[in-house]
Order: C-alpha cells, then structure tokens, then sequence
C-alpha cells in the first residue's frame, strides 16, 4: 500500500503554467528528504522530463508519462524526418490511446513555424498531460511525483531567453558567413 503524505502535499505551493515557480527543485527535493520514507524519496530523485526511469517505473503514473513523452518525441521526429522526406524507424506503444493523443499534440505543434512557440507548446501540453495523471491521484508518491514533472517543465521554460537565444543565433550565423573561405567553398562551421 501507497503511503500518503497529507500535511506534506498540503504544505506545498500551488504551481501554474503561466507563472513562475514559487519553489526551486532543489528546495522540493529538500522537502521530499525530510517528509518522503526512503523508497518514495528515491523514486522522486529518479523523475526528469527526459524520462522517469529507474524507480519512478513502478508508478502508474510515470509508466503513461513516460510513454507519452517518447511517443510525443518520436511523432515529432517522424513528422519532421516527413518534411525532410526521410523516414525513421518504426515506434512501439503499448497503449493506442497514448499514442493518438501524442501524435494529435505532435501535429498542433510542429503546425508552429516559430521553435520558441513550439517550445512553449510542448511545455504546455506536457503540463496539459501531467494534468490528466493526476485526475484521482491525490497525497500520495503519485501526486508528488507527477508535482515533481511540474516543477521540472517551469525550471525549463525559466531557461527560455529570447534576447540570448537571438544573440546566440546571429553568433551562429556570423561563424558560419566566416567558415567560408574566398570561394565561397564551404568548410567546416563550428557552431558550438
């Protein structure tokens, strides 16, 4: 049986998609130390957006996060590899509703012809998705953990800087007018 964690979850800031964070991850994962029994605090440190993995596996709920995150990424890269006119290998899902849902999310985003607004849409819908999981999922390791994946998509959309990303992009851009010598022969670019 899941423990539960009532004062704990209770204890905890609100978080929302269109504002800022109001607890860094590190002072979470402090928290979690503190409260969690050992096993759960485990399974929390293993929770990233790349993939829950290791212990956060024996939760229902990073089992479908984890299956509709890859499913969301290979949909993504096929409809690009499409556009390209190249093809990718095939993927497997377990769950056809998973995969419909991924592939509809997929197509609305790569429809976006800005990558910034198609980042803020990806975080959205992932945001969207951890928001379906939690439905019944209330002060027990599942709703922390699927709390966790929330945290980690605000600290990810904090690192979006679009005056950096621009001065980054025309730095790319000027190394690359410059890694082409005389004849206008391409060389090699470094872009970092």
């Amino acid at each position: 049986m899941k423990s539960s964690y009532y004062y704990f979850v209770a204890s905890l800031p609100h978080l929302s998609f269109s504002q800022t964070k109001p607890i860094s991850y590190e002072h979470f994962l402090s928290l979690c130390a503190s409260f969690l029994h050992a096993n759960d605090f485990d399974i929390i440190k293993s929770i990233s957006l790349a993939a829950a993995g290791g212990k956060a596996d024996s939760l229902d709920s990073m089992k479908k996060w984890t299956a509709w995150d890859r499913a969301l990424r290979w949909e993504l890269g096929r409809l690009r590899a499409a556009k390209l006119d190249r093809q990718i290998a095939a993927h497997e899902n377990a769950d056809n509703s998973i995969a419909s849902h991924a592939a509809m999310v997929a197509k609305e985003i790569f429809a976006l012809s800005a990558p910034l607004d198609a980042d803020e849409q990806i975080d959205r819908a992932r945001w969207e998705y951890v928001e379906l999981l939690e439905f019944g999922r209330y002060f027990d390791i599942e709703w922390l953990a699927l709390y966790s994946l929330k945290l980690h998509i605000l600290e990810r959309r904090e690192t979006f800087d679009q005056k950096a990303g621009l001065q980054r992009l025309h730095a790319i851009m000027e190394g690359a007018r410059n890694n082409y010598d005389a004849k206008g022969d391409p060389v090699e670019a470094d872009l970092g």
